[in-house]
């Protein structure tokens, strides 16, 4: 098994495979996460590489996942991060809107 969960791009048409697109979106997060054992990676791989839609999601799931993984290692520079917690310590807390009135 290898680190990269995405396989390489699909044929143009869906061959047909033992899991449908349902079950294989639903595998997706696991697969993700490697938390799949070596059968199921195998046919989530399978069916990824025979239809393009599926690709298509794990590509932008992937995407996403990485993307979220480098933003939570980033900190705002000290400067921002003073003047927002500044901010915040300095406004009232807000008004409450509709609904009956706070206690």
């Amino acid at each position: 098994m290898t680190s990269d969960p995405t396989p390489a791009a699909p044929a143009a048409s869906a061959a047909e495979d033992d899991l449908d697109c349902a079950r294989a979106l639903e595998l997706l997060q696991d697969h993700l996460k490697q938390a799949t054992g070596p059968e199921l990676e195998r046919r989530l791989r399978r069916h990824l590489e025979a239809c393009r839609p599926c690709f298509q999601s794990a590509q932008f799931e992937r995407n996403f996942v990485d993307l979220i993984a480098k933003a939570a290692h980033q900190c705002a520079p000290e400067r921002v991060r003073a003047r927002v917690l500044a901010a915040l310590r300095d406004e009232p807390p807000p008004a409450h809107s509709g609904g009956a009135p706070a206690a």
